[in-house]
């Protein structure tokens, strides 16, 4: 029995070291040559014991033939057919994206080498596929990640952060840059970019994503709180102020500097397009305000969070990214808005206004032109005489707003502001013409720093005014477009601010 084992084994292991046509007729000729003896066999039985006849012949040559079809078919599949589909369902998987797709090589016949060459071109477009991921994903000069790579990021860094709770955004612009590219050109420029890249690479932790934003802007998301967040910003602005880039000693204060942005999720923004927004605005005020400097993104309507429901949270933070779009389609407005909060503070605390009322006042200043979002940015920014309907399109947005503000409650006490602060005191005003005590007192004193700001703002229609000046043209103004009392208050409360802030002999 052994005997007969080892001559199986033997029979199997060279039948495995066959070529792919021999191991494919192999077992046909063997079954050929069994049916052969058997037939002979049968032959020699009928002719010995019975008469064969034309019947029994057919059913024999019938039951030869389905036989050699079965092993041949068997055969076929699974020698071919077999190892053919694993490579068809292995190709599938790869136009899906799975780039680790592999066929078995064993045995190596002709279809073994087959598998070998497939195998080695999937390992190829495997690695062409990664580089040209690599190469889509990284920005060529400073080698930090570009902009495509950033936002894909931002949206699996905000999936984590729902857990963690922390996430903080950083934009960063630098200062003047066009100014010394135009000044040293475009090859001592990309020098800046690239050590720019070094600085910031050099000063954030492990987890954070560097992305070169687009020119000379940059992003860096950090997977810490907004008081880390701002750490980690002046330390980067702080480096940069110290570096000694060429031709410093050229450039206004003797250093390029930049300025920075910040945002945070969950304080500022619940989703990836608001929190963007918001850093970006925050990077706009802060080159407003001098450069140089880092911005946290603000919004008096913050300090209302303490204070709200979850749903009413969620209308607050739908309201906040509308202002911010009106900043980025009217360019003045960002700077304008907080001068109307400061002014019109100014001008309720001079004139004794309780606590309740300062806040509606403050939050009604920060939202006084929110309906302007249904204004096109073309008639906001136009330097030529407004048509007709231009007017029209701007006299609509008291009502937009209003439209906007009603569904939140809690922001009930800002629609009079936000609705009435284009009536004049005469009545020659829109949209209702109110006149006099008909226009509620805080749309009446909104209407006054919404004017002083305006004037002291360079508009492409209009020229900046000093502070006096804009003070001179509000009296002229007065019992016609303003409300003499309220003009008066804030003459007092500017003032008053002067004086303290003269030099004391």
């Amino acid at each position: 029995m052994l005997g007969v084992i080892d001559v199986l084994d033997g029979i199997v292991s060279k039948y495995k070291n066959l070529s792919l046509t021999r191991k494919i007729f192999f077992p046909i000729i063997t079954v050929f040559v069994f049916v052969f003896f058997l037939e002979s066999g049968y032959s020699l039985y009928f002719r010995r014991t019975v008469r064969t006849d034309f019947v029994e012949e057919a059913v024999f040559v019938l039951i030869n033939a389905l036989t050699v079809a079965f092993v041949t078919q068997t055969v076929i599949r699974n020698t071919i057919l077999k190892r053919i589909t694993y490579m068809v369902e292995a190709a599938g998987a790869i136009t899906k994206g799975d780039l680790n797709q592999t066929v078995d090589t064993e045995p190596y016949d002709e279809m073994g080498r087959l598998a070998e060459a497939f195998n080695y071109m999937s390992a190829k477009v495997k690695r062409r596929l990664e580089a040209a991921e690599q190469l889509s994903c990284v920005d060529g000069l400073t080698g930090l990640y570009n902009h495509r790579y950033f936002q894909q990021s931002m949206t699996e860094a905000l999936g984590s952060a729902r857990n963690s709770k922390c996430l903080s955004l950083l934009f960063i612009d630098i200062d003047n840059f066009k100014n010394y590219n135009d000044t040293f050109g475009h090859q001592k420029g990309d020098q800046v970019l690239i050590k720019m890249a070094d600085i910031f690479r050099g000063n954030i932790p492990p987890g954070a994503i560097l992305a070169r934003y687009g020119g000379e802007e940059f992003a860096i998301a950090l997977p810490l709180s907004l008081i880390e967040a701002k750490d980690i910003a002046e330390t980067i602005r702080k480096h940069t102020e110290d570096y000694r880039f060429f031709g410093c000693n050229d450039l206004p204060n003797h250093c390029l500097t930049i300025s920075i942005g910040v945002a945070a999720y969950p304080e500022h923004a619940v989703n990836k397009s608001d929190l963007i927004k918001l850093a970006d605005t925050a990077l706009y005020h802060a080159k407003q305000t001098g450069k140089n400097r880092v911005a946290v993104s603000y919004s008096v309507l913050d300090e209302l969070r303490d204070t709200l429901s979850q749903d009413e949270l969620q209308l607050i933070n739908s309201v906040k990214p509308m202002v911010t779009l009106i900043n980025a389609k009217d360019n003045y407005t960002y700077s304008h808005t907080e001068m109307v909060i400061r002014f019109s503070e100014m001008i309720g605390k001079e004139m004794n206004l309780s606590d309740q009322d300062l806040k509606i006042l403050k939050y009604g200043a920060f939202l006084h032109d929110i309906g302007k979002i249904k204004v096109s940015a073309e008639i906001l920014n136009k330097i030529e005489p407004l048509s007709k309907g231009d007017w029209e399109a701007i006299k609509s947005h008291p009502e937009a707003g209003r439209e906007i503000i009603t569904p939140i409650g809690i922001l009930a006490g800002t629609i009079p502001i936000i609705y009435y602060h284009h009536e004049k005191y005469d009545g020659s005003g829109y949209p209702d013409g109110l006149k006099g005590y008909e226009i509620p007192l805080l749309a009446r004193i909104v209407t006054v720093a919404d004017a002083f700001s305006a004037m002291l703002s360079e508009r492409p229609f209009q020229h900046r005014k000093n502070p006096r000046a804009a003070i001179t043209e509000l009296k002229s103004a007065a019992g016609s477009q303003f409300d003499p009392h309220i003009v008066q208050s804030f003459e007092s409360a500017l003032n008053a601010l002067v004086i303290q802030k003269a030099p004391v002999n």
